[in-house]
Order: structure tokens, then sequence, then C-alpha cells
């Protein structure tokens, strides 16, 4: 790690940017509490997935068409499942990021450096655009519930 002071060149402008190695230690901490970090979303994403087949075995087993419920319960496994799967993403991208970050420290790749920052953006942005999706859902839900209750206050 005595060269994390040499420079990198910039694809896009020609200044030089230099990884001191203070800034050199910062990134190979956070490489690695980021694949701590992936490494507990792949276990949540296993544990999920199994809860889901088990809610989709069970609770279809034992719903009756007497319920009352608007739809079949072991649809709700089905539900984990997928959730599952969509948070197996960024976990992958950090974990991705995690692994380059620190074999580019070691062996002072810019390609693998930049690869690794590459994903960490993917997983910003990911979790970004999940964000702005889950609002949108809970104003929608928000705006349903109000257009509820005055049909309901109207009848």
């Amino acid at each position: 790690m005595e060269n994390l002071d040499s420079s990198t060149t910039s694809t896009t402008t020609s200044k030089e940017l230099h990884i001191g190695s203070d800034a050199a230690r910062y990134l190979m901490e956070t490489a690695k509490w980021g694949r701590f970090l992936a490494i507990m979303g792949f276990v949540f994403c296993g544990l999920m997935v199994v809860a889901g087949i088990a809610m989709t075995l069970f609770l279809g087993a034992f719903s009756t068409e007497d319920e009352k419920m608007p739809f079949n319960m072991a649809w709700m496994g089905l539900i984990y499942v997928g959730f599952a799967l969509i948070f197996l993403f960024p976990s992958l991208y950090l974990f991705r990021f995690g692994t380059h970050i620190s074999r580019s420290l070691h062996a002072m790749e810019q390609s693998t450096f930049d690869s690794g920052l590459q994903n960490l953006k993917s997983t910003f942005k990911f979790m970004g655009l999940y964000t702005i999706i889950a609002l949108g859902i809970y104003v929608l839900i928000l705006v349903g519930v109000a257009v509820g209750g005055l049909i309901g206050a109207l009848l």
C-alpha cells in the first residue's frame, strides 16, 4: 500500500486525482463494511425466499373459499419471494463494490477501481429508484384511502 499516492487520470477531464493513504484506508474500511452488509443482504434474501415458499405452501393449504379475504393468502409468500429477488440486486452491487475496491487498492489497478465505484453508483441508483417508486405507491395508497373514505362518508 506504499504506492497509494499514485495518480489516476479521469476520462472526462485531464485533471489528476491522487488517492492518499488516508483516503485509501477509508475506502478499504468502506469496502469491508460493504462486503459485510452485502453478505447479510444475501442471507436475508435467502431467508425471505424460504419464508415465502413456506408461506405459499402452508397458507395456501389452510385458506378456504369461505374466508373474507380478497385474495388467496398464498400470494403473500410469492410477494416475499419477489421482494427477495428485488433486494438481491443492491446486495450484489455492494458486494462487487467491496471486492473490486479491495482488489484495486492492493494491486493498484485503475480499471478495477473504476468498476468498484461503478457498482457503488449502481447500488445508490437502485436504492434511489426503489425509494421513489415506494414513495409513489404510498401516495397512491393515501389518495385511494382518502377517496374511499369520502365515498364511504357520502353513502
